[in-house]
C-alpha cells in the first residue's frame, strides 16, 4: 500500500513529490446575488455542500458567500432552521421537534426568511 501524507484534503489534489498538493481554482468569479439566486442557493444547499465535499472550489465560494449573506440578514434561529431544513433535509415537523416548537412556527419562520431576504437583496439584477 502506498504511503500518503496523512493530510486530509477535499479530493481536489495531485501528487507532488512526497505529498499531495491542493489544486487552486483558476476561476476568479465575482457573483452578484439577487433575491432569486439566494433563495435557490438556500433550497439547494445540500447539493452545494455535496459538490464542495467532492472538490468543487466554485461550491466553496458559493457556500462562503451564502453563509455571509445569512449571517448579515438572518437571525441565529432562522439560520438553524435553514441548517436543519435545507442542509440535513428534515421535514418541517422534524425541525419543529428538534427546536421544541410547533410546525406552524417553522413555516412562519421560513416565510419570514424569504420576506427578509426579499427586502434586503435586489431583485432581477
Amino acid at each position: 500500500m502506498a504511503k500518503t501524507s496523512g493530510i486530509a484534503t477535499s479530493g481536489n489534489s495531485r501528487r507532488n513529490g512526497a505529498g499531495k498538493q491542493e489544486l487552486v481554482s483558476n476561476n476568479c468569479y465575482q457573483y452578484v446575488y439577487d433575491y432569486d439566486m439566494v433563495i435557490r442557493l438556500i433550497h439547494n444547499k445540500a447539493l452545494i455542500i455535496s459538490n464542495r465535499d467532492n472538490g468543487s472550489y466554485n461550491s466553496c465560494e458559493l457556500l462562503i458567500d451564502l453563509e455571509n449573506i445569512e449571517r448579515e440578514y438572518l437571525t441565529a434561529e432562522q439560520r438553524r432552521i435553514i441548517k436543519y431544513k435545507y442542509e440535513y433535509m428534515y421535514t418541517n415537523q422534524e425541525v419543529a421537534e428538534i427546536m421544541g416548537c410547533e410546525r406552524k412556527k417553522i413555516a412562519r419562520e421560513l416565510a419570514n426568511i424569504e420576506n427578509t431576504l426579499q427586502e434586503a437583496l435586489p431583485n432581477d439584477i
